[in-house]
């Protein structure tokens, strides 16, 4: 129930989470200790026992074998590129990498103290010999404006990657892309795929604040240009004609059946974009959207 509460704040949510584990302990073990309504050998009695052992495990695997066994590695900040309320960050690999699919995310751990909280971010950058991976992050909360503000070459971080499913869809005949604000990243990513190609299908609307946008439009657009993105900056908002009219022209020109529709920015930008699809005969199935709001 604390996890479905929203409005409870992250940091001080994280700490109760953490002892949901102790706490489900403690529980079982009282269960245990005592002589129960329920007989352990009956049919209730043995749900109660695999949902108990299944969630000791669980805890277990999170708070005492993830950090040895999950898929992470440890990398050091090598250069700090800052913004307005925003920065990139690029790491290089101490030892190893992960192995990553340009669009999918990581959890960031600096090994800082003030900033080891381990927070979720789009690795905006593709694949590199080198191991090199790169973050654009905006100052949207505590933990990242204090991450913004204080972070600096030298400082080490333990990244664990990969996930999500946010990647191309190479069987698509047209591609549109959409981003809102920080929501480029993926997109940045894509673009610097050194193995990709099919650029040329491909028109990226930038939807941004004047003043907030970071990387600089300029940047973006050098980006575009140069692997042959169709780049569409719009500052006007999603009902901006320079973004529904281009809209209409590339779906009145291509096979809707084929048309991909990549969204990443904020959750009303989502319901716009699908409310345009509908209007133009764009089924719903293609578009695929990141989801920010999680725990």
């Amino acid at each position: 129930m604390l996890s479905l509460n929203r409005k409870i704040p992250y940091n001080s949510w994280r700490w109760w989470h953490r002892l949901s584990g102790p706490i489900l302990l403690v529980v079982v073990l009282h269960a245990i200790s005592i002589k129960s309504p329920i007989a352990r050998g009956s049919p209730a009695g043995i749900w109660i026992g695999v949902l108990a052992g299944l969630g000791l495990i669980a805890a277990a695997y999170k708070l005492i074998l993830y950090p040895f066994l999950s898929n992470h590695a440890e990398y050091e900040v090598v250069a700090v590129s800052p913004g307005k309320a925003a920065a990139q960050l690029d790491f290089t690999p101490t030892s190893r990498a992960v192995a990553f699919v340009p669009g999918q995310f990581g959890f960031l751990r600096m090994k800082v103290d003030g900033l080891r909280e381990p927070h979720p971010f789009t690795i905006a950058s593709g694949a590199a010999s080198d191991g090199r991976i790169s973050f654009v992050i905006r100052a949207l909360g505590d933990y990242t404006a204090k991450l913004v503000s204080e972070v600096a070459p030298g400082m080490r971080a333990d990244v664990y990657a990969p996930y999500g499913r946010f990647v191309r869809r190479p069987e698509a005949s047209r591609e549109i892309w959409i981003a809102g604000g920080v929501g480029i990243s993926p997109f940045i990513a894509w673009m610097k795929h050194d193995e990709a190609g099919g650029f040329e299908r491909v028109t990226l609307f930038y939807l941004y604040t004047p003043g907030r946008a970071f990387p600089a439009v300029e940047t973006l657009a050098a980006i575009a240009q140069k692997c042959g993105v169709e780049f569409v900056p719009v500052s006007t908002g999603v009902s901006s004609p320079a973004f529904v009219d281009r809209f209409a022209e590339i779906v009145g020109r291509s096979d809707v059946a084929a048309l991909d529709v990549a969204l990443c920015g904020p959750k009303g930008m989502a319901a716009h974009v699908r409310r345009l699809m509908q209007q133009h005969g764009v089924p719903d199935t293609n578009l695929r959207h990141e989801i920010f709001e999680f725990r």
